[in-house]
C-alpha cells in the first residue's frame, strides 16, 4: 500500500507543477492586461471568461480551450493565412445582439466556425437557421458535437449545420443574411470573401449585416465596400464592428 501510494508522489508533483506554471502564466497577463487595459476592463475580461466555463458546463460543451495553428489538421500554406481559435465571448456577443435588436427570421452564417459556440448563441435571437464554416476537420468534428450536446439541453427553434470547407471555395447562398467573422484570417483571404459577399447581393440584393469581431483588417471594409459602418461597440473588453449594405 505504502510503495503504491510512494509510485504515486511523482504524478502528483507534476501535476502540481503544472498548475503552478499556469498560475503564474495567468497572473502574469492579468498584470499585462492591468497594465495595458487598466483595472476595471480587466476585472470585465476575467468575469466573461468565467462565464465562458459556465456556458461549456452548463451546456455539456466543449469550446473554452483555444487551438493554435500548428495543432489544426490542415495544409501549411493555409496556416499562414488563418488565426488560431479562440472562442467567441458569451457574455460580450450577446450584448451585442442585443445592442443590434436584429428582427427573428434570416439566417447566420459564421465563418470560420471553429467549435460552433458563435452559432449556438446566435439561436438565441431568433435565426431560422445558423451556418458554420470551417476549414479544419478536428473543429468541425468538435462543432457538431458541441452543437448535438446543446440542442439536447436547450429549447431552440433554429436549425444548425456545419460546413468543413474553405471559405474561399465556399459558394455563399443568397440567403444567407448575417455574416459573421471573428478575426478568422488575413487581409488576403477577407477580400475575397468580401467579393463573394458582393457577387451574392449582386445576385439577389437584400439588407445584409456583416459583423466583424476585433476588426484587425478593417481597412479592407471601410469606405472601399458597399458596406457602411453602423456601429463600433465594445462590450466585455472586446470590440466590434458592425457593417449593412442598408441606411
Amino acid at each position: 500500500m505504502m510503495f503504491g501510494k510512494l509510485q504515486r508522489l511523482p504524478r502528483i508533483f507534476w501535476t502540481i507543477e503544472i498548475h503552478m506554471k499556469l498560475l503564474s502564466r495567468y497572473l502574469f497577463e492579468i498584470v499585462m492586461s492591468i497594465k495595458g487595459r487598466g483595472f476595471p476592463t480587466t476585472i470585465k475580461i476575467i468575469t466573461a471568461i468565467m462565464y465562458d466555463h459556465f456556458y461549456d458546463i452548463r451546456n455539456g460543451t466543449k469550446t473554452c480551450t483555444w487551438v493554435s495553428n500548428s495543432d489544426l489538421d490542415i495544409d501549411e500554406e493555409k496556416k499562414q493565412s488563418i488565426s488560431l481559435y479562440v472562442p467567441t465571448t458569451v457574455l460580450s456577443f450577446r450584448a451585442m445582439m442585443k445592442k443590434l435588436n436584429v428582427a427573428p427570421g434570416g439566417i447566420f452564417l459564421d465563418i470560420g466556425c471553429g467549435k460552433g459556440r458563435a452559432m449556438q448563441l446566435a439561436s438565441e435571437f431568433g435565426f431560422t437557421e445558423v451556418r458554420g464554416v470551417e476549414l479544419s476537420d478536428r473543429l468541425t468534428k468538435l462543432s457538431e458535437v458541441n452543437i448535438r450536446n446543446y440542442k439536447e439541453r436547450n429549447r431552440t427553434s433554429a436549425q444548425f449545420s456545419v460546413i468543413g470547407d474553405d471559405i474561399c471555395n465556399y459558394t455563399l447562398t443568397d440567403d444567407e443574411t448575417f455574416f459573421y467573422l471573428f478575426d478568422p484570417f488575413d487581409e488576403k483571404v477577407l477580400r475575397i470573401v468580401i467579393d463573394k459577399i458582393k457577387q451574392s447581393l449582386q445576385r439577389k440584393n437584400r439588407p445584409v449585416f456583416l459583423i466583424y469581431r476585433t476588426p484587425l483588417y478593417r481597412h479592407v471594409i471601410d469606405g472601399k465596400t458597399m458596406f457602411i459602418l453602423q456601429l463600433e461597440y465594445c462590450s466585455w473588453g472586446h470590440c466590434y464592428a458592425i457593417y449593412s449594405n442598408y441606411q
